[in-house]
């Protein structure tokens, strides 16, 4: 009886083993996570119990968003330095008791002081390949991005963090358009390499609906890449006030079709009702990632 007991749980061993693990990739816009400073354009907390505050609050919505399912990484726009990711990368480590860090490089936004950053799970088992950065290719176009690469069990999974501005003129689409084909010329470094996982996501600006013909973002689907929001079901805004899905997850067809032992399912949007100024304006938008 004991080397039949014995047997059984070799058995579920090997076949847990063989599972493949699925985690959450999440994207969301904290909302003047910072800290204030002299002639502060914005709404950033305005004491350390409203900082602190808001990392409780946002930490909560990442877990909330995840819906049980592991996180694996995290986009992260307007947050103000390392040390702001730093601080939700410990409060998610506590709150999942899974070892998490922050992701970061300063950009070049004068006006505002916003950067863009990154969470990523380190209990996953990914790690960082190389170091985290920005590109000569969308240092032009774009002042808030972050690119990084991370390895587990040699595949790779390249990531590209953005917050593409939104000039308040009648130029505001050509510039949107600008950035998005820098996006673009960027992704085709990955895109001439079979099967390249590739996620790009954060803040687009992106006033059209998933899917739709007047979509900015059609660049980019129009040439190799997919728009993950398009199969989004119920809920369709990630923007509580404007009701617009501006954060999106742009991905290679790899991706989509599991080439590469990575492979994304469902997405969704995780809406709430907390006040902007300690919590965001933002819902996450979260997206399954199957690993075979």
């Amino acid at each position: 009886m004991k080397t039949l007991t014995l047997i059984c749980f070799l058995f579920l061993g090997l076949a847990f083993q063989g599972m493949a693990e699925e985690w959450v990739a999440t994207t969301l816009n904290t909302y003047w996570y910072m800290d204030a400073r002299p002639g502060q354009v914005g709404d950033p907390p305005r004491s350390i119990e409203e900082k602190n505050e808001k990392t409780q609050n946002l930490t909560r919505l990442l877990v909330e968003a995840a819906r049980a399912h592991p996180i694996g990484i995290v986009g992260l726009q307007e947050i103000g330095s390392k040390e702001d990711g730093d601080a939700l990368a410990s409060a998610l480590s506590k709150a999942t008791n899974q070892e998490f860090v922050s992701l970061f490089a300063k950009g070049r936004d004068t006006y505002t002081g916003q950067n863009v950053g990154a969470l990523l799970n380190l209990s996953s088992g990914w790690k960082v390949v190389g170091q985290p950065g920005r590109s000569s290719e969308l240092e032009k176009a774009i002042s808030k991005h972050l690119t990084f690469t991370i390895e587990k069990n040699h595949v790779r999974l390249h990531v590209v963090e953005v917050h593409l501005r939104v000039p308040r003129n009648k130029e505001a689409k050509a510039a949107r358009q600008n950035q998005i084909r820098a996006i673009l010329q960027y992704a085709h470094r990955f895109l001439k390499e079979e099967n390249s996982n590739l996620i790009i996501m954060g803040d687009f600006n992106e006033p059209a609906r998933p899917g739709s013909d007047d979509s900015d973002l059609n660049i980019l689907t129009e040439n190799g890449m997919e728009d993950a929001a398009d199969a989004l079901t119920g809920l369709m805004y990630t923007h509580a006030k404007t009701k617009r899905t501006l954060d999106r997850m742009i991905i290679s067809p790899a991706l989509r079709q599991g080439l590469n032992h990575l492979k994304v399912g469902a997405i969704w949007i995780t809406p709430h009702e907390l006040p902007p100024r300690p919590t965001t304006d933002h819902f996450p938008l979260s997206m399954l990632v199957r690993e075979d």
